[in-house]
């Protein structure tokens, strides 16, 4: 019988809670490809994925003695990715912002591409707005749980609170998120409408 995931982390992180040499390797071997699939999710590119994940080895490696152990390694690990992905992104969209005189500017977007981005910030508007009503226990469980990629469990113990509280927030929150956007597309919808006139 296969180990559950969340039982193969956990013993990964019994062995990483050390951060000594070995504790590392196994950690890096054993929790590499999850970290990849976690990443990918966030940035959308899996070969841009992996350097991040890379980058957020070496900089757990580097500042292991700063490991203060209160959460598991691999938590820790997780946080140091989404955090390399965020500065990833971030110097994207900084570099978006180049002068088009530039040398290195070869080609102007295509119009098309130009309103999927502008839809895509329109959503992710609308996504923060819909979080934006949500209660901070339910909003939080959520985000964890779907956008930060953590396991029930593992936002059980970051909350401090049983499991089925975790389950019973995130069923609610999705009921509450569902409102939230119905009604942000009402508005967008009576807006689109009154744009017409």
């Amino acid at each position: 019988m296969a180990n559950h995931p969340n039982e193969t982390a956990r013993k990964i992180d019994q062995k990483a809670s050390q951060l000594d040499g070995e504790g590392f390797n196994q950690m890096h071997r054993e929790y590499r490809d999850r970290l990849i699939d976690s990443v990918t999710g966030f940035v959308r590119d899996r070969a841009r994925a992996e350097d991040i994940a890379d980058r957020a080895f070496q900089k757990a490696w580097e500042k292991r003695d700063t490991f203060r152990g209160e959460s598991l390694p691999t938590t820790w690990l997780e946080s140091i990715g989404r955090n390399e992905a965020r500065r990833s992104l971030s110097r994207d969209r900084a570099g978006q912002f180049d002068s088009i005189d530039q040398a290195e500017a070869r080609e102007l977007p295509v119009p098309g591409l130009v309103t999927d981005e502008l839809e895509k910030r329109d959503d992710r508007l609308r996504l923060e707005e819909a979080l934006a009503q949500l209660p901070d226990k339910q909003r939080r469980a959520l985000i964890a749980h779907f956008i930060e990629g953590l396991s029930v469990r593992e936002i059980a113990q970051r909350e401090h609170v049983p499991i089925g509280t975790v389950l019973s927030r995130i069923h609610g929150g999705k009921q509450l998120f569902r409102d939230a956007w119905g009604a942000a597309d009402r508005e967008k919808g009576s807006a689109d409408l009154t744009w017409g006139r």
